[in-house]
């Protein structure tokens, strides 16, 4: 979110995209990240949800300064984006203090 959210930004103000397609494309993103291989066998697809591409993504964290980053790309990928997709690997996010309310 702290490398895409300036052309984020950017491209809201110039009119070339508005928020519900950031949360589309957010969304695009997550479920890519969360991507699933088939196995080997139909059966143990079937039972085990198939083999993960474990991708890890890091949003959020803290400036060169120590403070907290948040954005609101980051908004857009640990609320808006998981709640309309369906990813099987599980999320966690730890939000500092000093975040703005509508994260804690």
């Amino acid at each position: 979110d702290q490398f895409l959210n300036s052309y984020y930004e950017e491209d809201l103000a110039a009119g070339r995209i508005f928020k519900t397609r950031g949360e589309r494309y957010s969304g695009s993103f997550l479920r890519k990240a969360c991507e699933t291989i088939p196995m080997y066998s139909d059966e143990l697809t079937s039972m085990l949800g198939g083999l993960t591409s474990w991708e890890v993504v890091t949003i959020g964290g803290q400036d060169s300064e120590g403070n907290g980053a948040t954005n609101e790309l980051e908004f857009h990928f640990c609320w808006s984006s998981p709640m309309s997709c369906a990813c099987a690997s599980p999320t966690s996010t730890s939000v500092p203090r000093e975040h703005p309310r509508i994260l804690r």
